[in-house]
Formats: structure tokens, sequence, C-alpha cells
């Protein structure tokens, strides 16, 4: 019915539930041991490779190539007010560079980012 809006933050509800109840089970330890199972591959990944931060690279470019800086501006948003689904726009003056969405006005704004170097990469290589 919502496009599978909203799945991601009711499977970490669904997580945290499970976490929780290991952890009332079986104490600490045993929760920081299932825990540890279940991520040790995305922690480590993460502590070697930190995300991408698309905003900052989209703005050291327009800051190097138009000497001017990116805006966001909120397209469309959905949803009841606690489980809201954002459309943004990056724009470099009136030019509209990407698009994105997500779950968070900072979550669409970083994909509008992305999306924007993705753009700038296929015309200037």
């Amino acid at each position: 019915m919502n496009d599978g809006r909203g799945r991601t933050t009711i499977l970490a509800d669904l997580l945290e539930a499970l976490i929780a109840a290991i952890y009332l089970d079986g104490g600490f330890e045993t929760a920081r041991e299932v825990f540890l199972r279940l991520f040790q591959n995305d922690i480590e990944a993460a502590l070697h490779e930190p995300g991408k931060n698309w905003k900052a690279k989209l703005q050291d470019w327009a800051q190097k190539h138009r000497q001017t800086t990116p805006i966001y501006k909120v397209v469309s948003e959905t949803g009841p007010d606690h489980s809201k689904y954002f459309v943004v726009v990056a724009m470099l003056g009136d030019e509209i560079l990407g698009q994105g969405e997500g779950m968070s006005k900072k979550i669409a704004e970083q994909a509008a980012a992305e999306a924007s170097l993705n753009q700038i990469e296929q015309i200037h290589g």
C-alpha cells in the first residue's frame, strides 16, 4: 500500500526489539555476542571505508567550478507526520542538478547530491 516506504524503520524496530529480548533473556554479554555476530562485517567495513558525504563533495565541486554553493529544495513531502517521505532537488542557481528522496530531509538531500554528482560525471567525464 505504501510502496515499501517505512519498511526500513519497521525492520529497524524489529531488530531493536529482538536484541532487547535477547538482552532481557540472556544478559548483556549474550546480546553483545549476537549483535557482533550479525554486524561484525558491517562494522569493520564502516571503520575501513566511512560513508561518503555527497553534499560536501557537491559543495566542493560547485565552489571550484561554479564559484557558488548548491541549495536544496524540498519539492514534495508525503505521509503522516511520524513517517514523512521527502523528495528534494539540488540546485545551482535556477539549474536543477539532481533529485533525491528519502525518509528524512537529510537522506533526501544526500541522495540529491549523489544524483547531481553522477549527472555531472556523465556530462563532464
